[in-house]
């Protein structure tokens, strides 16, 4: 899946100063998850394509993750990310499977929290927190599907 980069700059958890660390904890500590929705799905099986390259062996499965969007609110206490899954199967060139969601994860963020930390909060946090959703619609549409797809492995930090 092509990534698509967010006008955000990442920040990478190894590279934070004592004072930074010290400002993610008091992020992690005083956030609270407000919600965790589904805002879009599609899910794709061609059926005869998907039976002979399973049949054959032929199949590659991949799954990707990515961030879509992230923002932080002082003023509503507000902190938002959405985040894009897909599952593919391929058989050669071709897409014999395809599942792809998007989550919306909200949190509230205390204003007195540093804006660059509440974003990095966030895009970790966030991520972690919609996959086991994504994770469960796979299973789903695989069993009401009958295709039997490969359950998806758990996400690593």
């Amino acid at each position: 899946m092509p990534k698509k980069k967010t006008k955000d700059e990442k920040v990478s958890l190894k590279h934070l100063t004592d004072e930074q660390v010290e400002m993610f904890k008091k992020v992690s500590r005083s956030s609270n998850l407000r919600q965790i929705s589904l805002i879009e799905s599609s899910f794709k099986c061609e059926l005869p394509l998907y039976f002979e390259a399973k049949k054959e062996n032929n199949l590659e499965f991949s799954v990707g993750g990515e961030l879509r969007f992230r923002h932080f609110d002082p003023g509503e206490a507000d902190g938002v990310v959405f985040y894009e899954w897909e599952v593919l199967a391929k058989a050669g060139e071709d897409e014999a499977v395809k599942i792809n969601s998007t989550y919306v994860v909200s949190y509230d963020v205390p204003a007195d929290c540093d804006e660059k930390m509440v974003l990095m909060f966030l895009e970790q946090v966030g991520r972690i927190a919609c996959y086991p959703y994504f994770r469960n619609q796979v299973s789903q549409k695989s069993w009401e599907a009958n295709i039997e797809l490969p359950i998806l492995p758990v996400l690593s930090t």
